[in-house]
């Protein structure tokens, strides 16, 4: 990964990367370092955890990479719960976000998915065991009959066990 070294000048904090008013070095730094490992994994260059940037030019340099890869990349939104990419669009208006908050309903590994479909599983468990009582049931009235059948006096059963 080459990184450009910029002077210790102050960069503009429109995208909200910049230093925030009360944040520690060390709490910017890791953000950023977050983030970086973010995108390179929206982008797909590198799935391994960037170093910890040790002074401001290096986190000014992690700055200049992300904002290098946010304007190369789609307008996609990546799912750290299922690892899935959600094409967002072009347009910029409420529905950009529809996409993704469709794509959380039904993400596996996402709590809504969890809150959605609590009910329908407790149905199907519901069901499950319904017919789990019905089928043994119906095996214990097979099993009322054909014992007694199996081992009454004189038959194949008994003559072999005698």
């Amino acid at each position: 990964m080459g990184y450009i070294i910029l002077r210790d000048t102050q960069m503009q904090n429109t995208d909200g990367l910049g230093r925030q008013d009360d944040e520690s070095f060390y709490t910017w730094a890791s953000r950023i370092q977050n983030a970086v490992q973010y995108y390179d994994t929206c982008s797909r260059i590198g799935y391994k955890r960037p170093p910890y940037p040790r002074s401001r030019q290096a986190v000014y340099a992690y700055i200049v990479h992300i904002r290098i890869i946010v304007s190369r990349l789609p307008n996609r939104w990546y799912c750290t719960y299922c690892k899935f990419f959600i094409d967002r669009g072009w347009l910029a208006d409420a529905s950009m976000d529809q996409a993704v908050r469709l794509h959380l309903y039904s993400c596996p590994k996402h709590f809504n998915f969890d809150y959605y479909t609590h009910h329908a599983e407790m149905i199907q468990k519901a069901f499950r065991r319904y017919i789990e009582r019905r089928n043994n049931k119906a095996a214990r009235i097979i099993q009322k009959v054909a014992i007694p059948w199996l081992y009454r006096p004189g038959s194949p059963l008994i003559q072999k066990a005698e």
